[in-house]
Parts: C-alpha cells; structure tokens; sequence
C-alpha cells in the first residue's frame, strides 16, 4: 500500500514523532500528494489513513477508508470491512493522510464562489 511505503520512508527519515499517548505525526507536508501519485490514485478516489505505533512497536497503518467512486471499503486492526456501494470513503478519526474525491472538492469550491458571488451582488444592489 502506498501509504505505508511513504509512512515506513518518512519514519526512517526521522520526520514521524509518536507522543506518549501513541498519536503519530509527521512533519511532511506532502505526504497527501505523495501518497496519491504512488498510489496512482485516480481524480474520483477518496480516501482518509490513520497511522500510529502497531503492537510490534512499529508506525504502520491501523485505520483506513477507502472508495473508488463507486463502491468502499474499511480496514481496522481486526482487518477489512466488506466491500459496500459509496461513493466516498467513511471518516476516519483522526486521519493524517486525506484525500478527496475531484468532484466533491469542485462542489464545495463552486458553492463557496457561487456564496461569494450571491454576497456581492446583494451589496451593489
């Protein structure tokens, strides 16, 4: 999976840090992108990953939702959820890699514009 390539990478580099509680971060701003272009992901995937220290004391994977636009599919510790139609993947708490659908992120970019405009045109008027 790609985002454990570039979780176990950024690791080995030293940008991970694990609080005492176990939270994972990563001081790699670009970890989102390069995860989808390993991953060759495509414009209407989305997808959320959590990573943290595994009971081997290793960052790995532990959460993850995934969907290719049509159907989804969920992964925890205890393994991978069935397949179900969605065209977006489930949220996943505390989430460090995210990625949106193409269209989703256009919709609620086009809204906000159209908003911006309603606002304007109500202020001239």
């Amino acid at each position: 999976m790609a985002a454990q390539t570039e979780i176990s990478e950024d690791y080995g580099n030293g940008k991970i840090t694990v609080t005492e509680a176990g939270v994972a971060t990563t001081s790699n701003a670009t970890i989102n992108d390069e995860v989808s272009k390993l991953a060759e992901a495509k414009p209407g995937w989305s997808y959320e990953i959590k990573f943290a220290k595994d009971s081997n004391n290793a960052i790995a994977v532990t959460n993850m939702s995934f969907s290719d636009g049509t159907y989804k599919i969920s992964y925890t510790s205890a393994g991978f959820d069935d397949a179900a139609a969605g065209t977006t993947c489930d949220t996943v708490d505390g989430a460090q890699i995210k990625k949106e659908a193409a269209s989703s992120k256009f919709c609620r970019l086009y809204k906000k514009y159209i908003n911006k405009c309603i606002k304007y045109c109500r202020h001239i008027y």
